[in-house]
């Protein structure tokens, strides 16, 4: 609402009862509340680890190759989070940038659980040669030498507001200096890296692990609470949280049903157990098919029956009690129904905002379609804006964005990369949808892990992408004679599954290898190839979008497909291990939240992997667009 709120109160640390001079009290999320009370850390899964080393790999800069890191922990500090993007509000309504970047910390071994748990303490400072501040590097190997001969370092995410006012960025020598000014927390780390071996018995080992054991016993109370039992007055498990319910069979009889939510125990155990919990409910009825859904903390099922139901056999399946005591939402799911098609998405409405079937036909599995309309001004962005800001030639950002890019030039034919300019993107309805997915994903994986990632496409398309941002692509093939899919090149329409033109399927093409998801890279180069170039001013200028990303808990794959188009049906994070030779990393049952393919390079095999990595995202409020940069080459 344009008001400054207390980033002391979103660390759960301010004594005022009400609003205090550093701003509103506000009230948030009750996940988010939870989390500030504690820290923790756990070590790197195989995905996120493999990114940290690529990201200590780019940045290192010294003489002779990086040392190998030995052991990597994510570090989750729910109160440092709030505070850190309180800070980003209040930088936000004072028109200052309020731009993000990463950057390494050395410290001594002793100090490093405490900051972690209560962030940088601005008393300890010292020396500030370049004024008073945190101190942090771009390159590791700076960091490296003021870690007083241990063997740990920190990669924080830094906000970093105006320069020379809330940061002072030292090009000559990389340094950031954070200011961290009172009322504002500019600096949470997010990682914790080891470079060299210690002994097992070293204190810091010792409290890293007592941390990390400590974490793993709050989440195993948090999951005890949820499945120890119903509540007095809470029998319901899916009317107080937000599913889709309420909707009655359309025709005389139906096949196929929507089940949910079920048991919060089924999150944790394999599709062979919800199968059967689904055949117990709807016993005796045989039946054909159970496909699970686990979004977050939740269950649910598509059942498709031997034999169809009647009216009455369907209401008296929406009365039952699930496992004898709860209520439960059965509902008529059968494809095709053109009785929805002028009631608007309920999932639109829902709090996820989203529907990932608006734009599917089902051709790969007969659930994977929406009846419901899913008009433009359905759509939360429908009344989005964005305006564009030229980054300021050697600002910590600009030299930070341009750096990357030039980290993977050449581009073509070994010609030179020249950035033209570099534009920040401020869409707030955007920025509002991915704070709230990446609340969304941190609560349900217990940390925030975000990157900043190159997507190319068509001049055309970026108006689209900078208002409504990026959207998985469609099942359904362009039509040529598709006023609003064809004749632009496309292979997979941009209608939704309502178009009359786009009905054919959209098949395996040497296209969307992983799954029908937005695909990004952490090397410009790579996303260039599906950049097209516009002549301008006598020149061929290319752009680049820049996209900060919630990553979430990421399955890192390192197989090959079994089969060129083995993934290309994917709609989401789905078990992709049938479909993959030489995979290591095990699918978990919570699920993930994208994919993180690693790039083969001398060993890759055309059809089968990919050369450079990549990374699949199939909901949309999990990219916001951050940054054009328009470039030439030659």
């Amino acid at each position: 609402e344009g008001q400054a709120v207390c980033s002391a109160h979103a660390r759960g640390e301010c004594d005022s009862e009400g609003d205090c001079r550093l701003g509103k009290h506000i009230p948030f999320h009750p996940a988010l509340v939870e989390n500030a009370k504690h820290w923790g850390v756990e070590q790197a899964t195989p995905a996120l680890f493999e990114l940290v080393r690529r990201r200590w790999e780019t940045q290192w800069t010294a003489r002779g190759p990086p040392p190998e890191p030995v052991r990597i922990w994510v570090v989750n500090s729910g109160k440092l989070h709030n505070a850190v993007e309180a800070t980003r509000h209040n930088f936000q309504i004072a028109g200052k940038p309020h731009d993000l970047l990463d950057a390494w910390h050395g410290t001594s071994e002793d100090s490093i659980v405490d900051i972690l748990s209560n962030g940088l303490d601005p008393s300890r400072r010292s020396g500030q040669v370049y004024g008073r501040g945190e101190y942090f590097a771009r390159n590791p190997a700076v960091a490296m030498e003021y870690c007083h001969g241990g063997s740990f370092v920190l990669l924080f995410k830094l906000l970093l507001g105006a320069p020379d006012v809330d940061h002072t960025w030292v090009s000559e020598y990389g340094y950031y200096v954070i200011r961290n000014e009172e009322g504002s927390v500019q600096c949470l780390p997010c990682f914790v890296l080891q470079f060299k071996e210690v002994d097992e018995s070293a204190p810091i080992l010792t409290s890293l692990r007592s941390q990390e054991m400590a974490r793993a016993a709050r989440i195993h109370e948090m999951c005890k609470h949820v499945v120890g039992g119903p509540k007095p007055g809470k029998r319901a498990l899916c009317h107080d949280i937000g599913c889709q319910r309420g909707l009655p069979i359309r025709e005389r009889s139906t096949r196929y049903l929507f089940i949910g939510f079920l048991h919060p125990t089924l999150l944790h155990e394999d599709d062979a157990s919800v199968q059967a919990d689904v055949v117990a409910f709807l016993s005796p009825l045989a039946i054909r098919d159970v496909i699970p859904h686990r979004a977050g903390g939740r269950v649910s099922a598509s059942v498709e029956l031997e034999e169809p139901v009647g009216y009455w056999e369907f209401q008296e399946l929406r009365s039952r009690k699930y496992r004898s005591y709860y209520d439960i939402t059965v509902d008529d799911a059968q494809p095709g129904d053109v009785t929805r098609a002028d009631q608007y998405c309920p999932r639109l409405y829902g709090p996820a905002q989203y529907c990932r079937m608006w734009n599917l036909g089902g051709f790969a599995q007969w659930h994977e379609h929406c009846q419901f309309r899913h008009r433009s001004d359905d759509w939360p962005t429908a009344r989005a804006e964005y305006h564009l800001t030229t980054l300021a030639r050697g600002s910590a950002k600009y030299e930070e964005i341009h750096r990357d890019l030039q980290l993977s030039a050449p581009f073509e034919n070994r010609d030179p990369v020249t950035v033209l300019e570099i534009q920040a993107i401020r869409n707030d309805t955007l920025a509002e949808l991915y704070a709230e997915r990446l609340g969304y994903v941190a609560a349900k994986q217990n940390s925030a892990v975000e990157l900043e990632l190159w997507h190319g496409t068509v001049p055309g398309a970026l108006d689209s992408v900078l208002r409504d941002g990026l959207q998985p692509p469609s099942d359904r093939a362009a039509a040529p004679d598709c006023p609003t899919s064809g004749g632009k090149g496309l292979s997979a329409s941009i209608c939704g599954n309502k178009c009359t033109y786009c009905v054919r399927e959209h098949k395996w093409d040497r296209c969307h290898m992983y799954g029908l998801g937005v695909y990004l890279a952490d090397l410009a180069r790579k996303s260039h190839r599906y950049v097209m170039p516009e002549q301008k001013n006598g020149r061929l200028e290319y752009t680049l979008v820049r996209c900060r990303v919630a990553m979430g808990n990421p399955l890192l794959i390192d197989g090959t497909l079994a089969e060129p188009g083995a993934m290309h049906s994917f709609v989401g994070c789905q078990d992709p291990t049938s479909a993959l030779v030489g995979q290591t990393q095990q699918f978990q049952i919570t699920g993930h939240d994208c994919f993180f393919v690693q790039g083969k390079e001398d060993q890759f095999q055309r059809g089968f992997s990919v050369y450079n990595s990549e990374y699949i995202m199939f909901h949309p409020w999990q990219i916001l667009p951050v940054y054009l940069v328009r470039y030439t080459i030659g």
